[in-house]
C-alpha cells in the first residue's frame, strides 16, 4: 500500500501524509522518514477539521531528471497567469516549489517546513534564486539542504512544454482574471493539481522572491485592459 492522502478542505500541506507501506500484523501504517502509526490512530489525527472528508491518490512519482539535485518527492511550480481575451492568457510570474527533508508534499507555508522557493528564469526556466523564510527572516540558499546540489544551476524540465501546457489550462476558465496553477513535474510530463485565486499564497511569496511588488508594467496594463472594458 502506497498513498497520499491530505483533507478535501485544507492549506498549507496541513494534514498531508505518505504512506509507504501497510504493517498488516501490525495494523500501522509506515510513513516517509520510518515512523509509524495505528490505523485507528491515523484516523483520529488525520487532521480533517472541515469535516468534508479525506483525500486518497496513488502518489505522483517526480521527474526521474530531478531526483538526484531535489529528491524523491515531486516538486511543483507555482504558474501566476492573467486571463486575457486580447492577449491571451499570459504568465505573469511563476515560481518553483523545493521539498526537502522528510515532507511529504512541496508546500512553503513561510518556510516554517523547510521547504524552499525558487525564482525562474521565465525565458529559459533556469532557477535565478532560492529562499527560505519569510519577511525579515528571508534567508538565500545556495545548495539543496538534502542532496548538495547548486539550486542556480537547475533548469524546469522541458520549460516551454510546461509553460504551453499551463497557459493552455488557464484558457478552461477564460472569466477567472487572475489564475495561480500548481503544476508538477512528474515523471508523466507536467501535470496540473489545483488553481488557486488572487491572493492565495502565491502573491506574497512571488513578491520576496522577485523582490519587486505585483504591480508591475504588465499587471498595469492588464487593469488598464479590464478596466475601461468595464465601463
Amino acid at each position: 500500500m502506497h498513498f497520499f492522502s491530505k483533507p478535501s478542505a485544507s492549506g498549507f500541506g496541513r494534514g498531508a501524509f505518505l504512506a509507504d507501506a501497510y504493517d498488516v500484523e501490525h495494523d500501522c501504517v509506515l510513513f516517509r522518514g520510518g515512523s509509524r502509526v495505528k490505523v485507528p490512530d491515523f484516523i483520529q489525527e488525520s487532521h480533517d477539521t472541515e469535516r468534508l472528508g479525506y483525500l486518497f491518490q496513488t502518489p505522483i512519482q517526480p521527474d526521474a531528471r530531478l531526483v538526484n539535485s531535489l529528491g524523491k518527492i515531486v516538486s511543483s511550480l507555482r504558474m501566476i497567469v492573467l486571463c486575457d481575451e486580447d492577449q491571451g492568457p499570459i504568465l505573469h510570474r511563476c515560481f518553483w516549489k523545493l521539498p526537502t527533508g522528510s515532507n511529504a508534499h512541496d508546500n512553503y507555508n513561510g518556510g516554517k517546513t523547510g521547504n524552499l522557493a525558487a525564482a525562474i528564469d521565465q525565458e529559459t526556466g533556469k532557477i535565478t534564486r532560492v529562499i527560505n523564510g519569510t519577511g525579515l527572516d528571508v534567508v538565500e540558499v545556495e545548495q539543496h539542504p538534502d542532496t548538495g546540489v547548486l539550486l542556480k544551476t537547475l533548469f524546469v524540465p522541458d520549460w516551454l512544454q510546461v509553460l504551453d501546457f499551463t497557459l493552455g489550462a488557464a484558457l478552461a476558465l477564460p472569466k477567472l482574471r487572475f489564475q495561480q496553477w500548481d503544476i508538477a513535474l512528474s515523471n508523466d510530463g507536467p501535470l496540473a493539481l489545483e488553481v488557486n485565486l488572487f491572493g492565495t499564497g502565491g502573491c506574497d511569496l512571488t513578491q520576496l522572491l522577485y523582490r519587486k511588488g505585483l504591480l508591475d508594467e504588465t499587471m498595469r496594463s492588464f487593469l488598464s485592459r479590464h478596466s475601461l472594458r468595464n465601463h
